[in-house]
């Protein structure tokens, strides 16, 4: 999902309802423009009308709506002189399903990353609204940021266009874990981290109304042994930090980095969009084996994700080796990521599990030999069985858990 203008938006006619929410929309974007405008000119204006504009929708994705709005001012002097401006802004507008944590995250570090570290590119924030008021919904209203997304620019790029993208990109990760965005947050470690991740979702589900739970996730279980069972996995991992990387800072982590969310204008970056999901993790999450997802991944172009992914990473290892980086901490960087850390950071459920009791009986002892290793000891160390899906449990059935999406 992107702030930019597609040629296929269509034209959204304007009603009574929409221009009056409109209307109040830019006069708040019109006052912060205004003040800015007395602060960094000579020039006083007194007034402003807004006589006409236009409204396009770009995208729609799963949490939100966008929209262009291109829109005419005519300022009054204190001279008696008028000036007419005309303006581009985003309008981006919640889905029904989205939080309003989701809402004040993306204002909250859109703003912190403008006023503290202006190397990152980011839309500016003019005006915002985060709950329901009066005939106006949540919004927020930002920056209009000129380019294209860089995952349907990529394959009509030259080498050396893909080249000099692929630097700025290292230099934008570079910069999520700069020194500047160390100790940010409340957690001093990321085993203390991991524990209040478990905290929230324990408290959570003994505090959550029967309308806030979906009641098919408990149709194998009930809802007080999956609370146990998220508590049996809390103090194992309280008492066993041999499950956690060594310590390293915490950083700047986005939350969707890939090239739908990396805005280019003439061959170069010019925004990093949508930090709805953004936060500060431990750095072995910032980039969590997974690489970078420049475009999207298919048959076909396998061979060119893998070695432009790497190629950022490369030159990601090359800066950082450079600040005097020893290799304990450059493998935190681009190592696997941490296991805990990436179940416990998502929204945890029960597992919907439809084994047959009778059938995991029969298995039981086929299961029981192969968690043993050449000398006949038992593998298990009491962690929770993991899959690559992200099951979370110690054993199958009932008070199983997933983890699913970020929170």
């Amino acid at each position: 999902m992107s702030d930019i203008a597609w040629n296929t938006a269509s034209i959204i006619p304007k009603c009574g309802t929409i221009d009056r929410a409109l209307q109040e929309r830019l006069s708040a974007v019109e006052n912060v423009l205004t003040e800015e405008h007395r602060t960094h000119s000579n020039q006083d204006r007194t007034d402003f009308e807004i006589n006409a504009w236009e409204v396009q929708l770009l995208a729609e994705g799963g949490y939100n709506y966008r929209w262009l709005v291109s829109y005419t001012t005519k300022y009054h002097t204190l001279d008696s002189n008028e000036i007419f401006s005309h303006r581009k802004i985003i309008m981006r507008e919640p889905k029904e399903k989205a939080s309003a944590c989701q809402i004040e995250n993306e204002i909250a570090f859109l703003t912190y990353i403008a006023k503290h570290h202006p190397l990152l590119p980011v839309p500016k924030v003019y005006a915002y609204n985060i709950k329901q008021s009066g005939s106006d919904s949540p919004y927020i209203a930002m920056e209009f940021i000129d380019g294209q997304p860089l995952d349907s620019l990529w394959f009509g790029l030259t080498e050396l266009e893909k080249a000099t993208v692929a630097n700025e990109v290292a230099e934008v990760i570079d910069k999520f874990h700069s020194p500047a965005f160390y100790d940010v947050g409340p957690y001093p470690s990321t085993h203390a981290y991991v524990l209040a991740c478990y905290d929230k979702e324990i408290y959570y589900y003994l505090n959550a109304s029967a309308d806030d739970l979906d009641e098919d996730l408990f149709e194998n279980t009930s809802k007080e042994k999956f609370i146990e069972s998220l508590r049996t996995t809390r103090n194992r991992l309280f008492s066993d930090e041999s499950s956690f990387l060594p310590q390293g800072p915490f950083a700047l982590v986005h939350g969707d980095f890939c090239g739908r969310n990396i805005v280019v204008h003439n061959g170069h970056i010019s925004a990093i969009i949508d930090w709805e999901f953004a936060g500060s993790y431990p750095l072995s999450e910032l980039l969590g084996g997974l690489g970078v997802e420049l475009f999207a991944l298919e048959d076909h172009n396998l061979l060119e994700y893998g070695e432009w992914s790497n190629r950022i990473k490369d030159a990601v290892v090359e800066k950082v080796r450079s600040r005097g980086w020893d290799e304990d901490k450059v493998a935190l960087l681009v190592g696997e990521g941490n296991r805990e850390v990436q179940l416990a950071r998502r929204e945890i459920i029960p597992m919907d599990d439809e084994v047959d009791e009778d059938e995991d009986d029969e298995d039981e002892d086929d299961e029981d030999e192969n968690d043993k290793d050449e000398d006949g000891k038992d593998e298990d160390d009491g962690s929770a069985d993991v899959s690559r899906e992200g099951n979370l449990g110690e054993e199958k059935g009932e008070g199983a858990m997933m983890a699913v999406g970020d929170v």
